[in-house]
């Protein structure tokens, strides 16, 4: 599972759910893991699981491990992956790959993580994403348009057709939560003339989503706000 929720947070998942789903995985003996391709050193330097103090068995990593270059991995238990070391009499399961001991991915995945593990940039674009929904469901509150942004750590949502109550804390949760509500089929007309709306506006956001890093800058945020609100108005 992905410890935010499904497509990176779209329906988000609470720290209690994974606490309780770790208690229960133990107490029945069946192996929990994590999806952190995309949150493995976004949301914390240790990931979701670090940032939620919650421990799977397995975890599965992609590009950002390799510094965005072709790489990725799977970590774990000692006694699970196990059955991939060389071990004399006993059965070995084969890990082949494109990629294995490739040099440019392993310095690019080194330097990367050099600068990850000092936290700032997680926690930089953590701040700048919140800032952004912040923006966003102000600038839809002040013109009354049934839209809101919602999202965990560095990651944001945008939802049209809203017609709930707005957010009153930055750790707001649509409709609230409801599956079918924040997650389903979406109309493809809608979304390309958005996306294209956008573009007019100066920004590139293919969907209703987003990814913050530690490069975006206040600027970056308020330019973003500005294209939303020129794309929406004829809409909203």
């Amino acid at each position: 599972m992905e410890p935010t929720g499904g497509h990176w947070g779209l329906v988000p998942i609470r720290g209690p759910f994974l606490t309780g789903l770790r208690e229960l995985t133990t107490k029945y003996d069946r192996i929990l893991i994590f999806d952190e391709v995309i949150t493995g050193f976004r949301i914390a330097p240790g990931g979701a699981q670090q940032a939620y103090g919650v421990t799977p068995d397995m975890t599965t990593l992609a590009k950002i491990l390799a510094g965005g270059l072709p790489g990725g991995c799977v970590a774990g238990r000692a006694d699970l992956l196990a059955c991939m070391d060389r071990r004399p009499g006993k059965p070995k399961m084969n890990h082949p790959g494109t990629f294995n001991a490739n040099p440019l991915s392993a310095a690019a995945g080194i330097t990367t993580l050099k600068r990850v593990a000092t936290g700032e940039p997680c926690a930089a674009a953590n701040r700048t994403a919140t800032l952004l929904r912040r923006k966003l469901n102000d600038l839809f509150a002040d013109r009354d348009l049934p839209w809101a942004a919602y999202g965990d750590f560095s990651l944001v949502h945008l939802l049209p057709d809203y017609r709930g109550s707005r957010p009153t804390a930055d750790d707001f949760l649509p409709q609230p939560g409801t599956v079918d509500q924040l997650d389903g089929p979406r109309d493809p007309k809608f979304r390309s003339a958005f996306r294209q709306a956008m573009l007019l506006n100066g920004v590139d956001l293919p969907g209703t989503g987003m990814f913050l890093t530690a490069e975006h800058t206040a600027a970056d945020v308020d330019k973003t706000v500005a294209a939303v609100a020129a794309a929406i108005d004829p809409i909203g």
